[in-house]
């Protein structure tokens, strides 16, 4: 796997407005390739090159704190439809994050390529509070999201499926 930081997005039109265009950066992109693609991507990190790759993540950073991540969300499927675009998929999935807490986002794309739709999960907190009222980084968690973040890696351009649903069990 090779996790790449602030991976260049083209910019792109968005129909059917071509005056409007999204572009920029996506903060971190998570890739599962062969030794070989994987060593080449190290290399020369361009989005051009995950064309053929279908294990991809694309992870978005709030820019903000004083904002509420779900606020971040539109900016985020912006992102995430650029790259589609550029690498012509039809599905991809990614996640907006504070750090803290995480949203994973699945975007189709339009048959004709023009478009989408979205759907994004609950806000998950990475966060719980401990008797005596006290916040500390919770490790089911923590396992919960690297979990949703392993099968989405892997089925990062399909439909979602019956094997999408994630259960947390408090131990």
């Amino acid at each position: 796997m090779v996790l790449s930081l602030e991976q260049n997005v083209p910019s792109t039109h968005i129909v059917p407005s071509n005056f409007s265009t999204v572009g920029g950066f996506i903060d971190y992109t998570a890739v599962t390739a062969s030794e070989r693609d994987a060593r080449a991507f190290m290399r020369h990190p361009i989005l051009d090159k995950l064309t053929r790759h279908n294990n991809t993540l694309f992870v978005s950073e709030a820019k903000s704190k004083d904002v509420s991540l779900e606020d971040h969300v539109p900016q985020a499927v912006c992102e995430m439809y650029a790259c589609a675009k550029k690498l012509g998929k039809t599905i991809i999935r990614g996640a907006l994050t504070s750090g803290h807490d995480w949203i994973f986002i699945i975007l189709k794309m339009h048959p004709d390529g023009n478009g989408g739709v979205y759907a994004e999960s609950e806000k998950i907190r990475l966060m719980a509070v401990f008797p005596p009222g006290v916040e500390q980084i919770s490790r089911t968690m923590c396992a919960t999201i690297a979990g949703i973040i392993a099968h989405w890696i892997d089925h990062s351009n399909e439909e979602i499926g019956d094997d999408d649903w994630f259960t947390v069990d408090w131990k």
